[in-house]
C-alpha cells in the first residue's frame, strides 16, 4: 500500500513538474539589424515574449538585459504606444558576427547569433546605363541568397525616385537588369540607393524561436543614364 501512495505521489509531482515548465513557454526572439554604410552606423533592436501556445503571449524582458557585441544594450520604454524593446546604435564597421547575449525565463544563459554577409563593392558594368540594353550590376563576395532582397531606389533629386525591387537568389555576383525594368528612367546623371534586405526564421528546435530582419544600405552609386 505504501509503495502504491510513493508511486502516486511521485506521479503527482512529476506532473507537477512537467506543468510547471510548460507554462513558462516557448521563448520568441525579434531582432532588427539596419546599417548605413556611409556613415559606419550599426542600429540594433531586440525584443523578446513568451508564447504559451492556446493561453497568451506576453513580452519578456530578461532578468539582467541584453548584450550585443559585448556592450549592453538600452532599455527603450514605449509607454504602452507600441512594444518595449532594447536598442544600441554604434558607428563601426559592419562585424563579422552579431551575437546576443541574455538569460531565458528558466535563468539559463542564451547566445543567439545573426549570420549575415553583405555583399561588396556593388558597381554597374560599363559605368553607363543604356536604357535600350540595361545594365549588369555586379559585385565581390556571395551570391544572394534566395532570401534575399536588394531594392535599388534612382534619385534624380528633382524628379520622383524610380523604385525597384530584386527578389530572390543570384547564380553568381552579378544581376542583369532588362531595359523593360528601366523604362521610367530618364536620361541624365542619377543616384542609386541599394539596400539589401533579408528576413530570416530560427529552424524549429532552436533553444529561442523567432526572426531577425537585417537592412544594409551600401553606399549609393553615381552613375549616367544615357
Amino acid at each position: 500500500m505504501n509503495k502504491l501512495l510513493t508511486l502516486a505521489l511521485l506521479g503527482i509531482i512529476i506532473s507537477t513538474v512537467a506543468c510547471q515548465e510548460e507554462s513558462k513557454g516557448v521563448l520568441i526572439a525579434d531582432y532588427k539589424i539596419r546599417y548605413m554604410a556611409v556613415s559606419n552606423t550599426l542600429d540594433l533592436q531586440a525584443k523578446y515574449k513568451v508564447l504559451i501556445p492556446q493561453v497568451s503571449a506576453e513580452a519578456f524582458f530578461p532578468a539582467d538585459g541584453v548584450d550585443v557585441l559585448e556592450k549592453p544594450m538600452e532599455f527603450k520604454s514605449m509607454q504602452g504606444h507600441t512594444d518595449d524593446y532594447y536598442s544600441l546604435k554604434e558607428r563601426i564597421p559592419f562585424p563579422e558576427a552579431i551575437k546576443f547575449w541574455f538569460k531565458n525565463q528558466k535563468n539559463e544563459l542564451i547566445e543567439q547569433a545573426v549570420e549575415f554577409n553583405p555583399l561588396k563593392n556593388l558597381s554597374i558594368n560599363g559605368d553607363i546605363i543604356q536604357r535600350d540594353s540595361g545594365f549588369h550590376l555586379v559585385w565581390e563576395g556571395d551570391t544572394l541568397s534566395n532570401k534575399d532582397e536588394l531594392r535599388l531606389i534612382f534619385d534624380y533629386k528633382t524628379e520622383q525616385p524610380v523604385r525597384m525591387n530584386m527578389v530572390g537568389g543570384s547564380s553568381g555576383k552579378k544581376l542583369f537588369i532588362r531595359k523593360e525594368q528601366i523604362a521610367q528612367l530618364k536620361k541624365g546623371r542619377v543616384k542609386i540607393a541599394l539596400i539589401q534586405r533579408r528576413y530570416q526564421n530560427y529552424p524549429e528546435g532552436s533553444a529561442v524561436l523567432g526572426s531577425y530582419i537585417v537592412e544594409y544600405y551600401h553606399t549609393p552609386i553615381s552613375i549616367v543614364v544615357e
